[in-house]
């Protein structure tokens, strides 16, 4: 079986908090473009695993994000509020 890749660009996310309690995207900025997974491997601690390891999150948020997977864009979000800190934006399948 082949695998399947994806790319990926990193962005921050400054959002606000909407009327109804969920947040909508104010600003991004751009950290990283061009970062490629496989798809049978992109979970949710694949990816804040390589976060951490890459220097995005630091080692203190364990336990305090979680991963909003949607089909294209991966939203990091903070636990208990679900604020969106971090997303993934697919560029392209290859």
């Amino acid at each position: 079986m082949e695998s399947k890749y994806s790319n990926w660009e990193l962005v921050s996310v400054e959002s606000w908090r909407d009327w109804d309690g969920g947040w909508s995207w104010n600003n991004i900025h751009k950290l990283e473009p061009n970062i490629v997974f496989e798809e049978s491997k992109l979970t949710p601690r694949t990816i804040l695993r390589h976060l951490r390891k890459w220097g995005f999150l630091s080692p203190k948020s364990k336990g305090k994000l979680r991963v909003d997977i949607q089909d294209s864009i991966i939203e990091i979000q903070i636990k208990s509020t679900y604020e969106p800190i971090l997303a993934l934006i697919l560029e392209a399948e290859v």
